[in-house]
């Protein structure tokens, strides 16, 4: 009965070191951590205009920051494997009954992943979608998108109002109430 009373000892005597010793890794970690700083994925500000970039949409055309300028634009940076960026979608798909703004999508992605062009072909659906891979020669275009889903409203490729949700972004100075009486045709509700 000693021999095995003496093993379960040095056995709680190592579990307890080895506890210890993950507790002190974990605080350092914690501190470092702390050190460095924490921050939250950058969004670019409003004021911040779009650099030149040039992509190609899943349908075949070229979409450069010529396509930005005129008006307002609705933008998105969405991301496969994105639980937010899959209810984003919903929620834009849901404002399309009632189309008021040029909408661009970027996709990032493997453009071999299934999952991937399934993504961008539902929101070709309800504008421009491109497939950019890792997205980062757009992403810098547009002030160093850092974080999915991103909305951006631009305005003559201009950013106005950013968030990672429609609530973000709409409305703002310069949209339509959603559910607005005057419409044009052809864009994403509730901006015009």
């Amino acid at each position: 009965m000693l021999p095995a009373l003496i093993a379960l000892t040095v056995l709680l005597a190592i579990a307890t070191a080895t506890n210890l010793l993950l507790t002190f890794a974990l605080v350092r970690r914690m501190r470092a951590i702390e050190a460095t700083g924490l921050r939250t994925p950058r969004r670019p500000p409003a004021g911040t205009p779009v650099a030149d970039f040039t992509v190609r949409s899943v349908g075949g055309r070229t979409i450069g920051r010529g396509d930005l300028l005129g008006g307002d634009r609705l933008v998105g940076f969405l991301q496969v494997g994105c639980g937010p960026c899959a209810e984003l979608i919903a929620d834009v798909t849901r404002l399309v009954a009632t189309p008021v703004l040029p909408a661009y999508f970027f996709v990032s992605g493997d453009p071999s992943d299934p999952r991937t062009r399934e993504m961008a072909a539902q929101l070709a659906a309800i504008g421009e979608a491109a497939l950019v891979g890792d997205g980062l020669e757009v992403a810098t275009a547009f002030g160093g998108v850092e974080a999915f889903p991103t909305l951006l409203v631009l305005r003559d490729a201009v950013v106005t109002a950013s968030g990672h949700d429609l609530a973000g972004v709409l409305p703002h100075e310069g949209v339509l109430p959603l559910g607005s009486e005057h419409v044009p045709s052809g864009a994403v509700g509730g901006l015009r």
